[in-house]
């Protein structure tokens, strides 16, 4: 934002990917930061390395595409509740996601 204030537009964990905007096609993103509030471990690749192995059609792309829509789901599902949802809603799924993705009851924030 223009003012510095940021706002949450994903939860990921191991199955899934920051900067998908580049498989895309884009050369920029509007999403410019990743904050991690639970402590892992993630990999990285070159931009460049992922768009050649992405465009060549394989294993990669059928992995990645279902992914993209999947995320499109969530984004359009977690706006819906945004809108309509109380504060207590909004932890509750914020919550419940967040056990989702770690497989756990229990888990540590940052």
């Amino acid at each position: 934002m223009e003012d510095s204030s940021t706002v949450e537009v994903g939860l990921l964990s191991n199955e899934g990917m920051v900067g998908m905007s580049v498989i895309l096609g884009d050369t920029t993103t509007i999403t410019t930061n990743a904050v991690v509030q639970i402590p892992d471990t993630a990999m990285q690749i070159d931009a460049d390395i992922l768009i050649s192995e992405f465009k060549r059609g394989t294993v990669l792309q059928s992995v990645l595409l279902p992914y993209v829509q999947g995320v499109y789901t969530q984004i359009v599902q977690e706006s819906a509740c945004n809108r309509f949802h109380q504060l207590e809603e909004w932890l509750d799924r914020w919550l419940l996601t967040v056990s989702d993705r770690l497989e756990s009851k229990e888990f540590p924030l940052t």
